[in-house]
């Protein structure tokens, strides 16, 4: 099974590095060298680990996850796509507005531990139309219930 995941910071670099021992993964990170090519939208699933700042005014920049939502979208209308970022309630309902496949997962790991506390994960939250999906791919690498 083929995976890409977008992001690959604290969280994105976590969970790829759990993946990446039963899955073949992709990684796309322009900033980190992994540049974006053809080959890694076509996958089975693809996971969003991208930052959603606070800017000044309080609310939330979704831009670089609404980004690849549509782009996911346009180069492979059928995939399952796993949001790993964290978003707030309103952005839910966009979300699946831009890509009916979008599933969300929400992450809680320290800067410092990250990798630590992902591969100590004891259970996972799914949402979406492919939560199944999603359970199934990560039961395989984690002892979650």
């Amino acid at each position: 099974m083929k995976l890409t995941s977008i992001g690959y910071g604290y969280v994105g670099g976590s969970v790829g590095e759990v993946l990446k021992q039963q899955y073949d993964l992709e990684i796309i990170d322009p900033s980190l060298g992994f540049l974006e090519e053809e080959h890694k939208y076509q996958v089975d699933g693809i996971i969003l680990c991208l930052p959603a700042p606070t800017l000044e005014d309080g609310t939330v920049d979704y831009s670089l996850i609404e980004h690849y939502l549509i782009k996911i979208k346009e180069k492979n209308p059928t995939v399952p796509v796993l949001i790993k970022s964290t978003i707030l309630p309103d952005f839910a309902n966009k979300m699946l507005s831009l890509n009916d496949n979008a599933n969300f997962s929400p992450e809680y790991l320290t800067a410092v531990n990250a990798k630590e506390d992902f591969r100590n994960s004891k259970f996972m939250v799914f949402s979406g139309a492919h939560g199944e999906f999603w359970e199934n791919i990560f039961k395989q690498c984690l002892n979650i219930e």
